[in-house]
């Protein structure tokens, strides 16, 4: 069927119409995807002790202590940004867990508390929160009320930006986890238009292939087929399930005039 919002309205926001660089977490001797993390503080340990060692529970560990210095702290990843600047991150969220992690790209506004490995649902699952580094639209927003977008950096490019993870120790505790398995930035398709020229960054190995735009106003990704078996959970459901939401954003995004 035809979009519900009409071409003028779409075109007062940037929906993502592929993805154009990443990093997934594989289990150790399986080869490289996307791009790898140029600062690991002693706090991070790439692991998947605290699943038991299943191969498709490895990710970047953070364990947060009392006096935890900034560098041992942060984890940080250099990624290829549309000028829309969407950044989706997949976690580990669990009733046991209470660790969050600041958030800071290029060195400058940092964001406290920007992700949480809390919440009340008693269970121990991955999800999924999407960031928008370039537009003023706040994408995460669940009410029909213009809020702003705390991650808007103003002046924000398309290149390659370095994106910095902190791990915290909440108030009143002594110890706090927090577990990091893959990250995406999109290609992003103004207004809903046909999708021209995408170009997928090859960090570290083979990028990926097969990658279908949606021509003429939907802006959703078709498919996304992975290089290497074992890929994780943020690209076997990029077609658009609560692991990765980057493809049906343009669903709750709502002209300023709704």
């Amino acid at each position: 069927p035809p979009p519900l919002a009409s071409v003028a309205a779409r075109a007062f926001f940037v929906t993502c119409a592929a993805p154009l660089d990443y990093y997934a977490s594989l289990p150790p001797g399986e080869p490289s995807l996307g791009t790898v993390a140029s600062t690991v503080g002693s706090a991070w340990r790439y692991t998947a002790d605290d699943a038991g060692g299943r191969a498709d529970k490895f990710g970047w560990l953070g364990s947060a202590t009392p006096n935890i210095s900034v560098a041992d702290s942060k984890l940080e990843f250099s990624l290829n940004f549309s000028r829309a600047g969407v950044l989706a991150v997949e976690y580990l969220k669990s009733y046991d867990w209470n660790g969050t992690v600041a958030l800071s790209v290029d060195g400058v506004q940092l964001h406290e508390d920007a992700l949480s490995a809390h919440w009340e649902d008693r269970s121990t699952q991955r999800a999924t929160t999407t960031f928008a580094f370039g537009t003023h639209i706040n994408i995460n927003r669940q009410s029909r009320k213009r809020l702003p977008n705390q991650y808007h950096i103003r002046g924000f490019a398309a290149g390659v930006h370095n994106v910095s993870f902190f791990v915290r120790l909440p108030q009143q505790t002594t110890a706090a986890r927090f577990k990091l398995y893959a990250l995406v930035t999109c290609q992003e398709s103004k207004g809903g238009g046909t999708l021209k020229n995408v170009t997928v960054v090859p960090k570290g190995g083979e990028a990926l292939k097969n990658v279908t735009a949606v021509p003429k106003g939907a802006g959703a990704l078709k498919s996304v087929t992975a290089v290497t078996k074992g890929v994780s959970n943020a690209w076997r459901d990029a077609r658009g399930t609560e692991k990765v939401r980057l493809a049906r954003h343009w669903r709750s995004w709502k002209p300023h005039n709704s």
